[in-house]
């Protein structure tokens, strides 16, 4: 319970630090779970339910398109993964959550998230700083792979993600990027 209680405490403290007792709450609704390498969080098709809260491992977010998966998020030690659109709108998602190492994590229901909102105006002020950095996040995203080369996406990337960029194949890096895995290779090559 301690070791629950740091890992979301960092968590919570790099967006929203929340008083002691809505930290509490919040851990009292979070499940441990395991999972292997190449094991599905979700289903293309299934519905989206839960947000992910990383111990040990490595996540990514992914779709299908033309016959090819493309990487749209990853997530790592001490970072929270969900299929957004799913989870809060309740229809059958379009992506995949794969584990692309055995990974450790914890589970918030978005039925329990929802509740704890009704209770604590701190996981309310967490919940908006959650949302807020998400969509940011997204917004740069699309921005970098609209305004800069396929280069100085790589070194972004490489910055902004040392640890993902050591665990995660040279494929998913690409398609995070939107580059074909050789444009990837011949960027490496050169730096």
């Amino acid at each position: 319970m301690k070791e629950l209680r740091t890992i979301m405490k960092n968590i919570t403290d790099r967006m929203y630090p929340l008083p002691s007792e809505d930290l509490e709450k919040l851990i009292s609704f979070v499940d441990y779970h395991e999972i292997a390498k190449g094991g599905k969080l979700l289903e293309v098709g299934s519905t989206a339910k839960s947000f992910f809260f990383v111990k040990k491992g490595l996540l990514r977010l992914y779709y299908y398109k033309n016959g090819h998966d493309v990487t749209e998020l990853f997530a790592c030690e001490g970072n929270v993964m969900s299929c957004f659109y799913s989870t809060f709108l309740g229809k059958p998602s379009r992506w995949a959550i794969e584990a692309l190492e055995p990974t450790a994590y914890y589970q918030l229901s978005y039925q329990n998230l929802l509740s704890l909102l009704k209770e604590s105006l701190a996981i309310n002020g967490l919940y908006r700083r959650f949302l807020e950095i998400n969509l940011v996040s997204a917004q740069l995203k699309a921005d970098v792979c609209r305004f800069e080369s396929a280069r100085d996406r790589y070194i972004r990337f490489r910055r902004e993600f040392p640890e993902i960029a050591k665990r995660a194949s040279v494929n998913h890096i690409a398609s995070y990027l939107l580059m074909a895995p050789e444009s990837l290779s011949r960027i490496r090559g050169k730096l």
